[in-house]
């Protein structure tokens, strides 16, 4: 078993303790597949803080501090996710009808000091901050693990929902407030209720988490849906801009807290769609200028408490120090040189980099100096970031004084970002930001594609053949994107083959087979792997002979000493050489006096006074480039000289005499030639 936890958790003294006494629960009841320590509704508001105690099963994985088994880990390590892995194991497919157990008092909490904004920007360190670490150890050596195995489980769980009271959710909708004495429960009947009854919550507090660039670019908030949300306080949050359309995603917002943000410019449009009973906000740092003559105007319909309300303005000069309701909209001006930040170059909209070389995107802002740029970069996986530079990251920004008659604060800031050997991490969307005190502007984002130059994988080569077999050109390449294999013929994309629907290209390799080559066939192929990177190519010869031959080698059969000779007759186009081979072996030419050959192709081979070390196989071979095209072949048996001996009458002679005969040739001897028919050798 292990426990995995983040670095930025805090721990409560019973911490171990706790897994320790739970830790059995993995082991015998299979349905339990995790052990948290932490309790996501833990906030003082909705637990018993004298309940170090009371622990639950939950279909929702808590994570922040968990137990988990060797053999959960095998299951989920071959598919755990790069990102959001907290997510995924909620994930049905995944929990498989599985539970965790939790406490009702969390043994973990968020260190905020530590754990800073986190992915989501510090969305949610309000919430995060609420929950309580339990402050006093609970002595486990006593407790009933028994109580959590399923079956046990679900017998006290049943009992304790008999005595509740049954409170419908549209009552509670209707204004219906239960008893405090009595404990209630809420049904539902699938995700949708479930939904509904969860947005009951209308209280959602993102106050001083620094979150301008959630509602100023619409990272956030603009991809949040919260229909249910009726009160937002977004306190607190450096807020220096608000964009048309900013709080689209909540349109039943009636209480909005925007107080504490030194908001210099509100777009026409920024509270469409919601009906506001209550707006608080106290900017002394508004640019009064043309821009914002709808707002004043709007701030007057909309009958809103004005009490709650401050928008004192810090530019232009003369109106600087005075609240926006008192001016005459007629007043409200714009100059030629706006100090507001401002992208006057945007980044390109789409660049291709090669990997392991260098790129850079680039911007310009105009506005009041000081300008600031600084560069975000949005991940695949939804995560983004404020770039830093680093090892491979360089920022460049040159300051430019333009325009000192018009406004002699204004300056231009150009700023580039420097890659230094791109990498598929680099992958991504980026934004260029100019600020300024009179706010922020966002540049479009920028699409970082990363490409790899096509390398191949398997590549053709030079081939030599004759007419009638079939041949094959591999050619594998790799890049990102993939690239796209393609063939050429002679530089043409007519292939002979291809008309007589002989040629195949397959599709899962690309390679290139033909199949009866002929003559036409002959010629330069060209594979080339191309993408948006570039494209490379490699080229292989293809050579095609007809061969046939004019005579055939015969099998022989010869005593030693005789000769042998062999002729092998080709026609060939284009004209080859022959090579005589012995055994497989070849035949060195004229190695010896006694074994030569001659011709013009050598298709002449002579063995002088044959031993039977030449018996053997003999083939004679159409070699073009070091390569055997055909080759034809004989036996040749060589025999061993023939000793015989015997006697003979003749006659009256009465003689008898033994005579030795050796022989270099074969002998054939019948028994009639022998007097007395007597064969002894």
């Amino acid at each position: 078993m292990a426990i995995i936890t983040e670095d930025d958790l805090d721990i409560a003294e019973d911490f171990f303790d706790y897994f320790l006494a739970t830790a059995p629960l993995l082991k015998l009841d299979r349905t339990v597949w995790c052990i948290s320590a932490y309790n996501d509704n833990g906030a003082t508001m909705t637990t018993d803080r004298n309940r170090t105690d009371l622990f639950y099963r939950t279909d929702f994985f808590p994570g922040l501090g968990w137990l988990l088994t060797s053999e959960l880990w095998d299951e989920l390590s071959p598919i755990w996710p790069d990102a959001y892995w907290d997510d995924w194991l909620r994930k049905q497919e995944i929990r498989k009808n599985r539970v965790c157990i939790r406490p009702e008092i969390s043994r973990t909490s968020h260190n905020m000091q530590l754990a800073g904004n986190g992915s989501s920007r510090g969305l949610f360190g309000k919430f995060l901050s609420s929950i309580r670490l339990a402050e006093k150890p609970y002595n486990f050596s006593n407790y009933n693990v028994n109580n959590l195995y399923k079956e046990s489980y679900d017998i006290e769980l049943g009992k304790k929902l008999a005595k509740t009271q049954f409170i419908d959710v549209y009552d509670i909708n209707e204004g219906m407030r239960p008893n405090a004495t009595f404990e209630y429960r809420i049904e539902y009947k699938n995700q949708a209720q479930f939904r509904r009854i969860a947005r009951m919550f209308k209280l959602m507090d993102v106050s001083s988490n620094s979150l301008a660039i959630c509602v100023e670019d619409g990272s956030i908030l603009q991809n949040a849906s919260l229909p249910s949300l009726k009160r937002l306080n977004f306190a607190e949050n450096r807020l220096r801009v608000l964009p048309s359309n900013a709080f689209l995603k909540f349109p039943n917002l009636t209480n909005l807290d925007l107080s504490d943000n030194p908001i210099s410019t509100i777009y026409p449009g920024a509270f469409d769609q919601i009906q506001l009973e209550v707006l608080a906000m106290n900017t002394t740092s508004l640019l009064c200028d043309c821009k914002m003559q709808w707002f004043s105007d709007w701030l007057f319909q909309s009958g809103l408490d004005k009490a709650r309300i401050q928008t004192t303005c810090s530019y232009p000069v003369a109106l600087q120090g005075i609240d926006l309701r008192f001016i005459d909209v007629s007043n409200l001006t714009c100059a030629n040189e706006s100090p507001q930040a401002q992208i006057i170059l945007q980044p390109v909209q789409t660049l291709k980099a090669i990997i392991d070389r260098d790129t850079r995107l680039s911007c310009s802002g105009y506005g009041a100096k000081p300008l600031e740029v600084q560069w975000k970069m949005f991940e695949k996986n939804g995560r983004s970031r404020l770039l830093a530079e680093d090892s491979t990251l360089i920022f460049f920004t040159n300051h430019t004084q333009e325009n000192q008659d018009a406004y002699s604060g204004n300056e231009l800031a150009y700023s580039e970002l420097r890659f230094l050997k791109i990498t598929r991490q680099d992958e991504a969307e980026y934004q260029c930001i100019v600020k300024n005190s009179y706010g922020t502007a966002y540049s479009d984002r920028a699409r970082l594609l990363v490409r790899k130059l096509p390398e191949f994988l398997d590549v053709p080569h030079d081939i030599v053949t004759v007419a009638g077999r079939n041949i094959g050109f591999p050619c594998r390449a790799t890049g990102i994107p993939q690239p796209i294999i393609s063939w050429e013929k002679d530089s043409s994309k007519t292939f002979p083959a291809a008309i007589e629907r002989r040629m195949h290209i397959m599709q899962d390799d690309h390679s290139l087979y033909i199949l009866n080559v002929s003559k036409a066939d002959a010629g330069v192929y060209t594979c080339s792997a191309a993408n948006d990177a570039g494209e490379v190519g490699v080229s292989a010869r293809l050579e095609v002979y007809e061969i046939s031959f004019q005579s055939h080698l015969e099998n022989k059969r010869v005593s030693d000493g005789d000769s042998l000779k062999f002729h092998c007759s080709v026609q060939a186009e284009p004209s080859v050489s022959i090579n005589w081979f012995h055994n497989a072996e070849m035949v060195p030419v004229n190695q010896t006096s006694r074994i030569y050959m001659y011709g013009e192709m050598s298709e002449y081979l002579v063995i002088e006074q044959a031993r039977s070390s030449d018996s053997g196989t003999y083939s004679c071979g159409v070699t073009v480039k070091g390569i055997t095209l055909a080759r034809q072949s004989a036996k040749v048996h060589v025999l061993p000289s023939l000793t015989l001996s015997f006697e003979t009458s003749v006659g009256d002679l009465n003689a008898s005499e033994a005579l030795q005969l050796s022989s270099t040739r074969p002998m054939q001897l019948a028994h009639e030639d022998l007097p007395n028919n007597d064969l002894r050798g």
